[in-house]
């Protein structure tokens, strides 16, 4: 059985637009153009069936003589996504390789991807290039390491609307002649 999930708006009630009484609302739904959803809303509770988390919707009232006021909006939840929980990094791969795990903490957007920066230092000072890991992603291994290598990783997701706030620094050494540091110790 497959259960139906809708978006519940609600707004506080306008008294007047333009020195006259308000008679209803209209609603309209973000996407581009906005798309009109209700022009007759009586009341200050309106339930779209088919929306979605993380939807923007916008609201108006319209007096009694048919003229709007202007647009508010409203947001669904927070969209941004939040930072990754549960960030370790470990070596593999007999030691050339830095394997980094997290735990996604959702969001009520879509999460695309995840960057994920390197630094050749603990503290991050010194920064090689970004990577990124696809949609769904909790892991993503660093291959490619040469002995005495450390590096110090951390990782946040992405979506269309911005970053979340990184994980901490945690670093890890690989190959012989490095002792393996892991889960934000310093070498």
């Amino acid at each position: 059985m497959e259960t139906q999930v809708g978006n519940i708006l609600m707004w506080q009630p306008v008294g007047a637009v333009h020195g006259r009484r308000v008679s209803h609302y209209e609603v309209k739904r973000s996407t581009t153009p906005w798309t009109p959803l209700a022009d007759d809303v009586t009341g200050t509770i309106y339930l779209y069936m088919e929306g979605r988390p993380g939807e923007d919707y916008r609201v108006r009232g319209v007096n009694d003589r048919g003229v709007p006021g202007p647009w508010s909006t409203l947001t669904t939840a927070d969209k941004v996504p939040g930072m990754p929980g549960d960030f370790a990094v470990e070596l593999s791969n007999s030691g050339n390789a830095a394997a980094l795990s997290w735990t996604e903490l959702g969001s009520s957007s879509p999460i695309p991807g995840y960057v994920i920066d390197i630094s050749d230092s603990p503290d991050g000072d010194s920064r090689t290039n970004d990577r990124t890991a696809g949609a769904n992603a909790t892991t993503w291994t660093h291959t490619g390491l040469s002995g005495g290598d450390v590096n110090s990783y951390r990782v946040r997701p992405r979506n269309r609307d911005g970053d979340s706030e990184w994980t901490e620094w945690k670093s890890v050494g690989t190959g012989p002649g490095r002792p393996a540091c892991a889960h934000g110790d310093q070498p």
